[in-house]
C-alpha cells in the first residue's frame, strides 16, 4: 500500500476497526504531540515551574528543611489521587455519553464523505486524556511511596523530579477540562453534517 492509499485508509472507519488498540490509534492520531506542541503543553509548564519554584521556597525557608517539605507532599497527594479518581470517572462517563448521542445515520454519513478520521481524533481526546490521568495516578502513588524512603537531597533530582511531576499533574487536569471543548466540536460536527445532509435531500 502506498503513503497516499495509506493516508486515505485512515479516513475510513474500516482502519479504525482493523487498527483499535490505544497506541495504533494514538500514532494515527499524532495525539502525542499535544504533550509538547499545544497550549495545554505551554500553560502546564508554566505552572509547573511556577509550583516547582514555590516548593524550592519553602524547602529553603523552612527551619527543618527536609521534613517539612515531606509533609506538604505527603498531604498534598491523597487529595490529588482523590481528585484524580474523580476525574478518570468522569471522563469515561463524558466518552459513553458522547459516543451513544452519535447516531449511526451521522456516522454513515461522515463516512461517506471521507471525514471518519476528524472524528476519531475528536472522540480519542477522552482515550488520550483517561491514559493521562492513570499515568498521573500512578505517578502519584510512586512519588507518595517514595517520601518515606531516606535518600539524600539533589537539588538536580528536586528540580527534575518535581517539574516532570507538576507536569503531567497539571496537564492531565487541564487537559480534562479542554474536553468541555471537545464536547462542544462534537455537537458542532454534529450538527453540520445533519444540517448538511438535509440541504442535499
Amino acid at each position: 500500500m502506498s503513503k497516499g492509499q495509506e493516508k486515505n485508509d485512515k479516513k475510513d472507519i474500516e482502519h479504525y476497526y482493523r487498527n483499535n488498540r490505544f497506541f495504533n490509534i494514538l500514532v494515527s492520531t499524532k495525539k502525542y504531540n499535544d504533550l509538547w506542541r499545544s497550549k495545554e503543553a505551554f500553560i502546564s509548564f508554566t505552572l509547573s515551574f511556577g509550583i516547582t519554584l514555590l516548593f524550592w521556597f519553602v524547602l529553603i525557608t523552612s527551619h527543618n528543611e527536609s521534613a517539612t517539605f515531606i509533609e506538604i507532599v505527603r498531604g498534598l497527594l491523597p487529595v490529588i489521587l482523590g481528585g484524580f479518581f474523580s476525574l478518570l470517572g468522569l471522563t469515561i462517563g463524558g466518552l459513553a455519553i458522547i459516543t451513544g448521542t452519535i447516531e449511526e445515520d451521522i456516522i454513515s454519513r461522515i463516512r461517506e464523505e471521507r471525514k471518519f478520521e476528524s472524528l476519531i481524533s475528536i472522540i480519542y481526546n477522552f482515550y488520550f486524556c483517561g491514559a493521562l490521568i492513570g499515568f498521573s495516578i500512578v505517578l502519584s502513588i510512586l512519588v507518595y511511596l517514595i517520601t518515606f524512603m531516606e535518600l539524600n537531597f539533589d537539588v538536580f533530582l528536586f528540580w527534575g523530579g518535581s517539574l516532570f511531576f507538576n507536569y503531567f499533574i497539571l496537564f492531565s487536569v487541564i487537559y480534562s477540562v479542554m474536553l468541555l471543548g471537545t464536547c462542544i466540536r462534537i455537537f458542532l460536527l454534529r450538527y453540520f453534517f445533519i444540517n448538511t445532509f438535509n440541504k442535499k435531500e
